[in-house]
């Protein structure tokens, strides 16, 4: 641990990132956490079988002292994608020496005081059962980006997943129940009890699924002023080999921790929607909503060997 004086120069927190084609991006995100005022105790990225140069230059970033953390990276043979990435990243910070850990996308930014604001929340905390600590994500122009902070709640049938108002980001704290892995800091007692990221899933729902089971032992708070900025790649309007994914962990994730009525419930309309695709023109579209909504049932996780990473549908 760095020590100036009889002041600590280290948060009792690590940072896990997972990375893959995106070196520039990348690059940005490890300058934030060097620059923070109050340092990590370390950073570990996961190197998704990276194509770009982004091997050489972690090598080469291990290797430079101009760092007040420690610095490691595991190279993975395969992309795992982003579940099987966090899951990696996750399971390698249950033995570092760092009660809490930040989970951070290779495309998310946090601010210079953020590690400081999110430390001097963790000592001065009371609460026993915190379990999870979210930043507000912002865009790059500093708005608020709703969509990562959430409240999933069970309903006669239907599930309710909503975003947080507004107006509780006036607040010092508020509870929630579902986030995305963009500046969510996970106490490690949680990992070690409850588990870590659903490596399964590949991408997508992995967070949201990880969230509300650690939701269903303790409490998740977001902390308005730990700010983290993300650039968010907004797609185009045709779908790709993502909305597979999507569909399939969503499904899996209501047949996982929601009530049988609601998971029963979501399987009629799917199956019901799948019909009504089957008589359209899209018939590709069909196809891998069907194949989602089976393999989901089935319980038919993993990389798909049709829906890989950069598959799109053959649209003339």
């Amino acid at each position: 641990m760095v020590i100036l004086g009889d002041i600590e120069m280290q948060a009792n927190i690590g940072v896990v990132i997972v990375t893959f084609n995106r070196l520039e991006k990348l690059k940005k995100t490890l300058t934030c956490f060097k620059e923070q005022d109050l340092s990590p105790k370390y950073v570990l990225v996961v190197n998704n079988n990276s194509s770009d140069g982004t091997k050489d230059f972690l090598e080469t970033w291990k290797k430079d002292d101009n760092y007040q953390f420690q610095k490691m990276v595991i190279h993975e043979k395969e992309n795992l994608g982003g579940s099987g990435g966090f899951h990696v990243g996750l399971e390698k910070a249950k033995e570092m020496d760092a009660e809490w850990i930040w989970v951070s996308d290779d495309d998310a930014y946090p601010q210079k005081n953020t590690i400081k604001v999110a430390n001097d929340f963790i000592t001065n905390n009371t609460n026993e059962k915190l379990l999870a600590i979210c930043a507000s994500v912002l865009d790059m122009d500093d708005n608020i980006a709703y969509g990562h902070r959430k409240r999933v709640e069970n309903g006669l049938l239907k599930i309710s997943i909503n975003t947080v108002p507004a107006v509780e980001y006036e607040k010092e704290a508020f509870k929630l129940n579902a986030f995305s892995y963009v500046g969510a800091i996970i106490k490690k007692t949680a990992l070690v009890k409850y588990g870590t990221t659903k490596s399964d899933y590949f991408i997508w729902f992995d967070d949201t699924e990880h969230s509300l089971r650690i939701s269903e032992h303790g409490d998740i708070v977001c902390v308005p002023a730990i700010k983290v900025n993300h650039e968010n790649e907004l797609g185009g309007a045709a779908y790709d080999w993502r909305e597979y994914y999507g569909l399939r962990n969503e499904m899996d994730m209501y047949k996982n921790h929601f009530p049988k009525r609601c998971y029963r419930f979501k399987v009629i309309t799917r199956f019901l929607k799948s019909v009504y695709l089957m008589f359209g023109h899209d018939k590709e579209y069909y196809h891998l909503y069907k194949k989602a909504l089976m393999d989901s049932i089935r319980g038919n996780l993993g990389k798909d060997d049709k829906y890989k990473p950069g598959w799109k549908p053959n649209i003339n």
